[in-house]
């Protein structure tokens, strides 16, 4: 039987890819501008200081690019601290996965504090041992290093403890270190042939978990 759970955030257990595109043009709009069409896909390639620079450079904006920083950081930490939901079904499975007596854990590549903000604000925060974070352990996830502290949190068996990812490549850094996945659909993710593939089980939505407990119980 499963006995722990690793979940992403981003995505995987928060809704928030969706805010995540646009907020490249939303930010501008909020300082006066209209943006010109593919500013969103322009913004998913850059690092906050290049976009800060974008804006002055491509848009005129009279503002320092420390300021533009400071007010696009401001922009992500709204998502986390007051607008991203919970996808749909998380908090009924979170309970049915607490009462099945599984330990969870958080690993993600969001800020800390932000992450804990989500979660206390959504009323998830009690259904988690702890969480890690990538900047923590000093890797992305394209290396384990991030799951294996969160199994450390836990005090699990490997073999036992599902990796929860929405992220092909972060998918199959999790199998090849030897966690099963579970991987859940989500529809930014282009690759979905390619994540089912390497899951143990994969989810479309929360809603219909059985798939979820059958492989559970095999573990």
């Amino acid at each position: 039987m499963i006995q722990g759970l690793i979940w992403d955030l981003d995505g995987t257990l928060l809704d928030t890819m969706d805010r995540w595109d646009t907020l490249g043009g939303d930010y501008l709009r909020s300082l006066g501008y209209t943006p010109r069409p593919g500013i969103d896909g322009d913004f998913r390639t850059f690092t906050v200081e290049q976009a800060a620079e974008y804006y002055i450079a491509q848009y005129g904006v009279p503002m320092s690019k420390e300021a533009l920083v400071d007010g696009i950081h401001r922009a992500v930490e709204d998502i986390y601290r007051k607008t991203a939901p919970a996808r749909e079904g998380v908090p009924a499975f979170l309970r049915e996965l607490r009462d099945a007596g599984v330990q969870m854990a958080m690993a993600t590549a969001t800020d800390r504090a932000l992450t804990e903000a989500a979660l206390v604000r959504l009323g998830l925060d009690g259904y988690f041992v702890g969480i890690v974070t990538c900047a923590e352990v000093g890797a992305g996830k394209t290396q384990p290093e991030v799951y294996r502290a969160a199994l450390n949190l836990l005090g699990t068996e490997r073999d036992k403890t599902m990796v929860a990812e929405d992220a092909v490549h972060a998918a199959e850094t999790a199998a090849r270190d030897g966690f099963p996945v579970l991987g859940v659909a989500e529809s930014h993710e282009p690759g979905q042939a390619a994540l089912q593939a390497v899951s143990r089980v994969y989810l479309p939505d929360f809603r219909h978990t059985d798939s979820f407990w059958t492989i559970a119980a095999s573990l």
